[in-house]
């Protein structure tokens, strides 16, 4: 549910035809917030797409989420979600300085199968249109749902 405020303080909107609508005298001082939720969803590619079958993409709001090596200690082709988090398991934060100043990042758990081990680890996802921009790296947006056989 979106939530407005005015002046810091929340107010009711009725919905018309698809635009929120709010009734009262303004002023020229008035500062409307939106806050719209934007939960992270999990999409399964389509079954059509022979090489993301059985791959999940990470999402929230408009934003698609990668991983990155830079940010995962190697090569990230290694992790799959063998079942996908709760919300309880995302962590979201943010970047305070450098080149990826302001960006919100996501971290979840995901299976890693590394030297015929598999483990349980987080990996760390940032926006797909940040990537790259912190040295050459691994990549990966489409996580396979098994462990990728070599």
């Amino acid at each position: 549910e979106p939530i407005i405020t005015i002046n810091g303080e929340p107010v009711p909107i009725q919905i018309v035809k698809g635009f929120a609508t709010i009734e009262r005298t303004w002023s020229p001082d008035d500062i409307v917030a939106l806050t719209l939720p934007m939960p992270v969803k999990f999409n399964k590619a389509v079954d059509k797409v022979d090489a993301d079958r059985n791959r999940i993409a990470i999402t929230k709001g408009p934003l698609v989420y990668c991983a990155e090596g830079v940010d995962n200690n190697g090569p990230v082709q290694r992790f799959y979600l063998k079942t996908l988090p709760t919300d309880a398991d995302i962590n979201s934060s943010v970047i305070f300085d450098g080149v990826m100043k302001n960006i919100v990042t996501l971290s979840i758990p995901a299976m890693v199968s590394e030297m015929d081990k598999t483990n349980q680890q987080r990996v760390e996802l940032i926006p797909y249109y940040s990537w790259n921009n912190r040295g050459d790296s691994s990549m990966i947006v489409w996580f396979p749902e098994e462990k990728v056989k070599s």
